[in-house]
């Protein structure tokens, strides 16, 4: 018969094996399987040295970020650029002005006099398809110009309410009469993922075409302005495409400012990318892992996007890119608080994500 000692003895020595390897036996087992990950993320956080260089270029590719508004919430919000006695937005930054299908130009004029009073600099969008002839068009341009607006956005719009002869802003453009109502920057388009009506290969013609017009128009110079995206990919292989086609020199290139999601909930940011056309970076959106595990409602912030962006700007020598345009589609005040934050090196670069100081 098998002495009954010899079957314990086995699991006696694997008992002494479990308590010498780990010094405290199994009881104890899991806080010290927890401190060995966090020693390892530890290891893995990036060292304070990288974390600093990082934090400075971010703060290089905010440098002079434009925001969005609508008319709406501007007149109805007066203090909307001010949180108690502080300005979310420096003093010169540069703020778009909407115009959707149906407003009022009236109401673009009134929020360029009241940026203005506030220091800050009114770009008010002029929609091609919104413009009904030659007549109207001046009669803008001459509102404009007696605000002393130098700047625009000019897009081709969706307005189809409008009888216009305008079906595009190379129709504006063409006119000349943005240079004889002393517009001097003129942003335009730019779709580093497509659109969703226009082919590609139009998308690219209309390049070519304003890339010329820039090329020979000395007193109203042309930048594009993205759509906005979630994924640095598209954004860097577009502005490689732009370098092959058009040439690196600086008197080649137009500027890019990149279309950047503001602090806002997935269901918002998800609405606002289906009907704006966002292409592949949706994805990122729809199945990123912080997603899958974050409450839908909590604030999202285009962390990873900005360092993808500044790293690559920071290593392009050639890059178009110039700087950032904020869609703040969560809420204005949030998200000029948190990018001015970003650009005034108001925070922190964790592993992957970027911390704003509390006030």
């Amino acid at each position: 018969s098998v002495d009954p000692c010899l079957c314990r003895r086995p699991q006696a020595k694997t008992q002494r094996a479990w308590t010498g390897w780990f010094g405290y036996g199994k009881r104890n087992a899991m806080p010290i399987l927890a401190n060995i990950l966090l020693l390892l993320s530890i290891v893995n956080s990036p060292s304070p040295d990288s974390s600093l260089k990082m934090k400075q270029k971010i703060v290089n590719l905010l440098k002079g970020f434009s925001i969005e508004i609508t008319p709406a919430s501007l007149l109805r919000t007066p203090d909307v650029f001010t949180q108690g006695t502080t300005n979310l937005l420096p003093v010169g930054t540069s703020v778009a002005i909407t115009s959707l299908p149906g407003s009022d130009f009236s109401d673009t004029i009134a929020c360029a006099e009241k940026l203005k009073k506030w220091g800050l600099k009114p770009v008010p969008h002029l929609v091609a398809r919104s413009v009904q002839d030659y007549a109207m068009l001046e009669d803008q341009l001459c509102q404009l110009q007696e605000k002393q607006v130098t700047e625009i956005i000019l897009i081709a719009g969706s307005d189809n309410s409008v009888d216009s002869m305008f079906s595009s802003s190379m129709d504006i453009l063409a006119t000349g009469m943005l240079e004889q109502y002393g517009i001097q920057r003129i942003g335009v388009a730019g779709h580093p993922e497509g659109h969703t009506i226009i082919p590609d290969d139009h998308l690219w013609k209309a390049l070519e075409w304003k890339y010329k017009y820039n090329q020979y128009h000395e007193t109203a110079k042309l930048y594009l302005v993205t759509q906005f995206c979630f994924d640095a990919e598209p954004i860097i292989s577009w502005d490689q495409a732009l370098q092959k086609s058009f040439g690196v020199n600086a008197a080649d290139r137009m500027p890019i400012r990149i279309g950047i999601p503001g602090i806002a909930s997935i269901p918002t940011l998800l609405k606002y990318a289906q009907s704006c056309g966002v292409g592949p970076s949706l994805k990122i959106l729809r199945h990123s892992s912080s997603v899958r595990r974050t409450n839908l409602l909590t604030h999202q912030a285009p962390d990873k996007l900005l360092m993808d962006l500044a790293q690559y700007c920071d290593t392009a020598e050639n890059t178009w890119i110039d700087g950032i345009h904020v869609y703040p589609f969560g809420g204005l005040q949030l998200s000029a608080a948190w990018f001015n934050s970003l650009a005034q090196g108001d925070f922190d670069v964790l592993h992957d994500s970027l911390s704003v100081h509390s006030n």
